[in-house]
């Protein structure tokens, strides 16, 4: 009880409420303020509004851009160095995270083992900070620290070089899917395929050299067939089927 009124009806006629209690002797203390219910206070403070951050929010960025992935074929030319050569790969890029994918296109009977990825699914940094080019990232995980930009979708264009952990990728084709976004999200629309297939060089004709006289010509073209020539074969068949077959000639010496 923190206070009373200075009346009651049923004591109207009677005098206040305060008056009875003090001619019993009970003396009031002076007034105070109703202790506040926290409740009450609480449902009289306006709804909570929540405010998405300035910042990007990788939540929505995984739950729009979820099972969404690009798909770029490349090429990695290496046949300028020794023993190189021109393989092919997939790229794939996962815009839930950003992360990169490497994985190798295998042949039949190339000879080579059948590993699935070159690269395993991550982030790739495109420019280092100034004092993370000695960071061990072989046995560290990167991280932004270590990293002013990352690469993202913008990067990875058809028709233009990529360099990845020291190697440089063409990328020359993507799939449906790509060309749909990049068209919606950067408005590129022309990324044809690139015909990347190098054009065998037309077959010499291996031709025998003039006959020099020495010799059976059989016997002279096995030098031009192996580096220590053979004796010819002989024709089998045909011996049998001209055996006892003679051609005479007549001949007369003329002297002048």
């Amino acid at each position: 009880m923190t206070a009373c009124q200075s009346w009651s009806p049923l004591w109207k006629t009677l005098g206040s409420f305060k008056e009875f209690l003090e001619s019993q002797g009970i003396e009031l203390n002076p007034p105070e303020k109703m202790a506040l219910d926290p409740y009450t206070e609480l449902r009289k403070q306006p709804l909570h509004q929540y405010v998405t951050p300035s910042d990007f929010d990788q939540l929505k960025q995984f739950l729009t851009f979820d099972k969404q992935v690009l798909r770029f074929y490349a090429i990695w030319d290496d046949t300028d160095s020794m023993f190189g050569e021109c393989r092919n790969y997939i790229i794939h890029y996962y815009l839930m995270d950003d992360t990169v994918e490497i994985r190798e296109v295998h042949e039949r009977n190339n000879g080579r083992d059948p590993f699935p990825l070159l690269m395993n699914r991550q982030r790739m940094p495109k420019v280092l900070v100034a004092n993370a080019e000695n960071f061990p990232q072989c046995v560290l995980e990167i991280s932004d620290q270590e990293v002013s930009e990352w690469y993202t979708a913008k990067d990875f264009i058809v028709g233009k070089p990529l360099t990845i952990l020291g190697r440089t990728f063409f990328i020359y084709d993507c799939d449906p899917f790509t060309r749909r976004y990049y068209k919606e999200k950067f408005g590129i629309s022309d990324l044809p395929r690139i015909d990347v297939g190098k054009k065998e060089p037309p077959r010499i004709k291996q031709e025998l050299p003039p006959y020099n006289g020495f010799g059976p010509v059989e016997d002279s073209a096995q030098n031009c067939f192996a580096l220590v020539p053979k004796a010819p074969k002989k024709d089998v068949i045909k011996m049998l089927m001209n055996d006892n077959k003679v051609l005479r000639y007549l001949a007369s010496l003329q002297t002048n």
